[in-house]
């Protein structure tokens, strides 16, 4: 807001840029005529939008989708490994059932 030169009058702008920015100059020469700015803002985000559906597709990344199908462990370590948590909540699911 310091660097700003109207405020929120003008969308907060900032006057004294120090690179060029291809984006704010196209919204500025296009909001000269009222619905230009608006209509490459909907470009601008439907472009986002799908550049990071097709993104995800393209990486493989499903979960959004369908869950990953649920394997048992093939080797004896993961076997083990959910036999014992398995066995360390047992004493606490018997003991709560004697108290209620």
């Amino acid at each position: 807001m310091s660097n700003s030169l109207c405020g929120a009058r003008c969308g907060y702008i900032i006057g004294r840029a120090q690179v060029f920015n291809p984006v704010n100059y196209i919204f500025l020469q296009g909001s000269k005529a009222y619905p230009i700015d608006f209509i490459f803002m909907v470009i601008l985000i439907l472009y986002f939008f799908i550049a990071t559906v097709i993104g995800i597709v393209f990486v493989g990344i499903r979960f959004l989708w369908s869950p990953p199908p649920l394997r048992p462990p093939t080797d004896k370590a993961g076997s083990i490994c959910i036999k014992s948590v398995a066995v360390a909540r047992y004493p606490r699911v018997s003991s709560w059932a004697q108290f209620s």
